[in-house]
């Protein structure tokens, strides 16, 4: 990665230098089944009011696969669009159009934790430790399943065991891949640090390496220094 300055290329450091365009990014937050019935083609076709109130950066709140009747952030599918929004092309369509707008897309993505009705959850409760899902599910020491605050609804990855992380690392990357989505929002950024404090970097490399411009935003505490000595832009 590098940019020309007075004619000349240099280096630039990822770590250390956030992509330019997030320093006038104005974010404007969309949860699709408020736009309308059809959800992403209903956001689509305000697309170009949305640009001319200045909006330059969408927010897609929670857009993969979850229980029905849920707001988003009880995961069953990372990889998977929730049906009642949409279909996979009419969310490339969205992107597609807001590029030619010159506006970006970011996606609210959750890893610290799924719904307990999540397949790989729901295996576990059928067959214990049998289960080759058992290890994937953070636990005490008695083996009980360790939640998200008190809501015993969601379960938390345990992101000491390297394929959970190959898990959410993989996810991510999908919807930069197969979308060309410009950043994440990242729910409960602070939830894997204490399991995995090493987690974030290694995940933040694999993600600039794909899209060096990526917006990355934690939700954890701007004054604690940690995330963005770790890959993120912003907090």
């Amino acid at each position: 990665t590098f940019r020309v300055r007075n004619g000349k290329p240099g280096t630039v450091d990822l770590l250390r230098e956030q992509p330019l365009w997030i320093d006038s990014a104005i974010v404007y937050g969309v949860v699709p089944a408020f736009f309308g019935p059809q959800g992403l083609q209903d956001v689509t076709a305000r697309l170009d009011e949305l640009a001319r109130l200045g909006v330059n950066t969408l927010w897609l709140l929670p857009i993969t696969a979850t229980l029905v009747g849920k707001f988003g952030y009880e995961v069953t599918d990372h990889f998977r669009l929730r049906e009642e929004i949409g279909s996979e092309a009419d969310l490339r369509n969205l992107i597609n159009k807001a590029h030619a707008l010159r506006m970006r897309v970011i996606m609210d993505f959750v890893p610290n934790h799924v719904s307990r009705g999540h397949p790989y959850f729901t295996d576990t409760t059928a067959r214990g430790r049998a289960s080759p899902y058992f290890d994937f599910f953070d636990r005490t020491n008695s083996g009980k399943v360790t939640h998200y605050f008190g809501w015993e609804h969601l379960a938390n990855l345990n992101f000491d065991n390297p394929e959970v992380q190959r898990l959410i690392i993989e996810a991510f990357v999908h919807w930069v891949r197969e979308f060309d989505i410009d950043g994440f929002r990242v729910d409960a950024a602070w939830g894997p640090r204490p399991r995995a404090p090493e987690f974030w970097p290694r995940w933040w490399q694999e993600l600039k390496r794909i899209k060096p411009d990526l917006l990355l935003l934690a939700e954890a505490p701007a004054r604690d220094p940690y995330y963005f000595r770790n890959g993120f832009d912003v907090a």
